[in-house]
């Protein structure tokens, strides 16, 4: 386990973060949230992802929040979706968010464009998913999260980014949605 630094936030002077900071080209890690209206509970964290146990003020419930960064080699996707497991396992019933980088795509229908087959990362992400009972949730305005950044015959485009919830928030009513925000000059 990698170290990881809370500090006050340089971008809302009362929030609070941690972070793992991007390393070259892999990117990195930030968890953001307001002191005045979450504790944080309990951290645990790799270069892959950094889980926190927090309780809303003023609520008896807690939940667990999951930031992803998945890494390109088939073995080290393998291992973060054992580790997510294994964490889960640990806390059950407490309801789980999770998004992110996973750099995974789950179906054919996540990808454009290049080489379109399934490996074996799809398919332990399918049944992550379903043993987990988690819900992958839909973007209101687009599939793909990352692009190679080319045009005409040559762009790739993929669903590697996504947000997903524990099935129970959404059988408790919660309202939840999720959109994909523009690129921005980046490819995620």
């Amino acid at each position: 386990m990698e170290r990881i630094r809370e500090k006050h936030s340089k971008w809302v002077n009362r929030d609070k973060y941690l972070e793992f900071k991007a390393n070259k080209s892999a990117g990195g890690i930030l968890t953001l949230w307001d002191p005045h209206k979450f504790g944080v509970i309990y951290v645990e964290a790799s270069r892959h992802h950094l889980s926190l146990i927090f309780q809303p003020v003023g609520d008896r419930q807690c939940y667990m929040i999951t930031n992803v960064y998945g890494s390109q080699p088939m073995e080290d996707k393998l291992r973060l979706l054992t580790t997510l497991e294994d964490m889960k396992k640990r806390y059950p019933t407490l309801p789980w968010i999770l998004g992110g980088d996973f750099n995974i795509t789950k179906s054919v229908m996540e990808k454009k464009g290049g080489t379109i087959i399934l490996g074996r990362d799809s398919i332990a992400f399918q049944n992550f998913i379903i043993n987990m009972k988690l819900v992958d949730m839909e973007t209101s305005n687009g599939i793909f999260t990352w692009n190679n950044k080319r045009g005409g015959p040559t762009q790739v485009a993929s669903k590697l980014d996504r947000f997903m919830v524990f099935e129970e928030l959404l059988l408790m009513g919660s309202s939840i949605t999720a959109l994909i925000l523009p690129f921005g000059g980046l490819d995620h």
